[in-house]
């Protein structure tokens, strides 16, 4: 939470009915994705490392960041 504040953003029904499947499955405690002691957020390592194997499969030699996912998601609400 950046600068203390909270952000509103749209989420399609599709990934809101997901979400609450994954809610009702896993029960996390504190975050959304938690690492793998529950409780514990996931590491920024992890998230990372995730990103770029998968993208890797879509797009060779990528150099995009979780960084460049979030300016196009916030560009694409606009």
């Amino acid at each position: 939470m950046k600068g203390q504040k909270d952000r509103v953003l749209p989420v399609i029904e599709k990934l809101l009915k997901l979400i609450q499947q994954y809610l009702a499955a896993l029960k996390p405690e504190k975050y959304l994705i938690e690492g793998q002691n529950k409780g514990e957020p996931y590491s920024t390592t992890s998230l990372e490392n995730i990103f770029h194997k998968y993208l890797g499969f879509v797009i060779k030699n990528h150099n995009f960041t979780l960084h460049c996912l979030r300016h196009s998601y916030a560009t694409h609400l606009l």
